[in-house]
């Protein structure tokens, strides 16, 4: 398939990067676990919510957004510039659902959706073809959005599951006036992130390791990537993997204790903080 062309295209590429690196350390995945600061409040002004999976548990949804994220959203509105969400925001999507979303809070913060395979599923459809209509002005992706002295680039990893899309690489090979870059999306990019995943390949084996997706950017700038595809079934809801200058991490929610969201702020600094269930 086209898929599992460019797949094999990525991981020769990748390859052959590493190869020709000889003088690196060894490729040891325990090495790379990092942490992300918890705040108990969110900045008051100019904050970004990044929240992946919001309709919360598949057994025990609301037909719309989770409890606990309405009750953040609601409680956090005055402060939110811009709210991201990595996918999986309805259990099931309606032009309805995505309008009473927009209605509900346009007047407070922006509303961006890098779309999960609940929202557009994969390939042409009937789900793909509402969110379109939904967000006629955010339905071309990738895009960017300028976060002051940082670059967001909001990706359909739906179109290519899970591996980078070429655009994407290229607007980070091209964003010269950015050092700090972060990219959402819905599904995981990383083998580290395997056992954290909801939707994810047959084998970990399947998926590039932070070393080679590194090799396969091949920059210097900082590169953030947070996948929302996370924290079902007993799955963490937050991890967090860091090699060099790439970090990379898999945060949903599941309406349980122990549910998170992430915070970026003006000044490109990433936080988790807690919901209320």
């Amino acid at each position: 398939t086209v898929l599992e062309n460019q797949y094999n295209k990525t991981k020769a590429l990748a390859k052959n990067f590493v190869l020709n690196d000889v003088n690196r350390k060894p490729y040891e995945p325990e090495e790379y676990n990092c942490s992300i600061p918890k705040i108990t409040s969110l900045p008051p002004i100019e904050s970004t919510a990044i929240i992946g999976h919001a309709y919360g548990s598949p057994s025990d949804h609301t037909g719309f957004l989770a409890p606990s994220v309405a009750t953040f959203l609601e409680l956090n509105k005055e402060n939110l510039s811009r709210v991201i969400f990595t996918g999986d925001v309805f259990f099931q999507p309606s032009l309805q659902k995505w309008n009473k979303l927009t209605q509900k809070y346009r007047s407070f913060f922006d509303i961006v959706v890098a779309p999960g395979n609940h929202d557009v599923d994969f390939g042409d459809n009937a789900k793909r073809d509402v969110f379109n209509l939904s967000f006629p002005k955010k339905n071309k992706l990738p895009y960017v959005i300028n976060n002051n002295k940082s670059l967001l680039i909001i990706e359909d990893s739906t179109t290519n599951r899970w591996v980078i899309g070429k655009k994407v690489k290229e607007l980070v090979n091209s964003s010269n006036q950015y050092q700090d870059i972060f990219l959402f999306r819905h599904h995981i990019l990383v083998k580290e992130l395997f056992n954290s995943a909801n939707v994810k390949p047959a084998s970990p084996h399947e998926l590039l390791n932070i070393r080679e997706l590194l090799d396969l950017l091949n920059t210097k700038k900082n590169i953030t990537i947070i996948s929302g595809d996370s924290g079902g079934y007993g799955q963490p809801r937050l991890t967090c993997i860091q090699f060099e200058n790439v970090t990379t991490i898999a945060n949903g929610i599941f309406q349980v204790e122990g549910d998170s969201v992430l915070v970026l702020t003006k000044n490109g600094e990433l936080f988790s903080i807690d919901l209320k269930n």
